[in-house]
């Protein structure tokens, strides 16, 4: 009983941990900026630890999955932004593979609808794939979202056995694991479209690409449409909210359909620093974009598309809260 009162708080010690490496990672460029980017994580490990949606995942004696979530968002985060360059070799693309499939393993363990933040990682990774002159297919991270996939299909296996159900959005199937599949299916179609289009712009590539993952897509659910049903399902009951029982659950509730005003709402899950949100998005966006490019445009988006995510259901707050830190 201890060990499991004491979970929730290890698990968040880890979330303030990954919150500072990640913010290390947005505000360092190059060993000049060691300093600065230390000073920068020290702030955000203490906002985070602060912040009251935080706090709320991680205290003793209330275990949920709701900090697990947190700290897979931000392991997968941190893994997609340090996608390596072509020219440190194949032993650092295999361990970056290697550190995806890992994470990706984990956010599907943790929470059956781990395939989103799945997206959100691999959505990055596909946009740094049509962005780059020839990408390899070895460090694009398609290959570590296999893995993944493989992986969180052998951790369903027991429940599977269990309920009997093979694809299901509500339980460990094999619906999280077809789901990774296509996440990496689409960071290999944008690698496949940077090199097969190498005189092309990002935006020719990225219409290709969406050709392609629309094509694909289309296929997978005339070819199987039980699958495709299920995820329909999964996005019209669970993330829409139109499942009778999830629509009277208040963490399912819009940010700002609570009773609440907006700023009453933000001041509530987020205390003082959740007021300026939106303002601290978009300022802190320009100015790790400004420091370090591309990871800091990618935690920008992250940040941005879990604000959008906490907009529609609040229980994502608890998610963003790391990112807002």
């Amino acid at each position: 009983e201890l060990a499991g009162a004491m979970l929730p708080v290890l698990l968040g010690l880890l979330v303030v941990w990954a919150t500072m490496d990640l913010a290390r990672l947005g505000a360092r460029r190059g060993p000049e900026a060691r300093r600065r980017a230390s000073g920068v994580a020290l702030a955000a490990g203490l906002l985070v630890a602060l912040l009251p949606q935080a706090v709320a995942s991680s205290r003793f004696g209330r275990p949920d999955h709701h900090v697990a979530e947190a700290l897979s968002m931000l392991l997968l985060a941190g893994w997609a932004l340090r996608a390596p360059a072509r020219s440190r070799g194949r032993g650092a693309a295999l361990r970056f593979e290697a550190a995806g499939a890992a994470a990706t393993a984990f956010a599907c363990w943790m929470f059956t609808g781990g395939p989103l933040y799945v997206a959100l990682a691999a959505g990055l990774l596909a946009l740094r794939a049509i962005r780059s002159p020839r990408p390899a297919l070895v460090g694009s991270g398609a290959p570590g979202l296999l893995g993944g996939a493989a992986a969180s299909a052998l951790l369903a296996a027991p429940a599977l056995r269990q309920h009997g159900r093979l694809l299901s959005f509500q339980l460990p199937s094999l619906l999280q694991p077809l789901l990774v599949c296509g996440a990496a299916g689409t960071v290999a179609l944008g690698v496949a479209a940077a090199r097969r289009l190498p005189r092309a712009g990002p935006a020719a590539r990225a219409a290709a690409l969406a050709a392609a993952v629309l094509a694909a897509g289309a296929a997978l659910a005339l070819a199987w449409p039980a699958a495709a049903a299920e995820l329909a399902g999964g996005v019209r009951g669970w993330l829409l909210r139109r499942d009778p029982w999830l629509a009277t659950i208040d963490e399912f509730q819009p940010l700002f359909g609570q009773g609440r005003g907006p700023v009453a709402a933000l001041d509530y899950f987020f205390g003082a620093p959740g007021i300026a949100a939106p303002a601290l998005l978009v300022a802190g966006g320009l100015w790790s974009s400004r420091r370090t490019g591309g990871r800091g445009r990618g935690l920008a988006l992250l940040s941005a598309a879990l604000f959008g995510l906490t907009l529609i259901q609040s229980r994502f707050g608890r998610v963003f809260a790391p990112f807002l830190a």
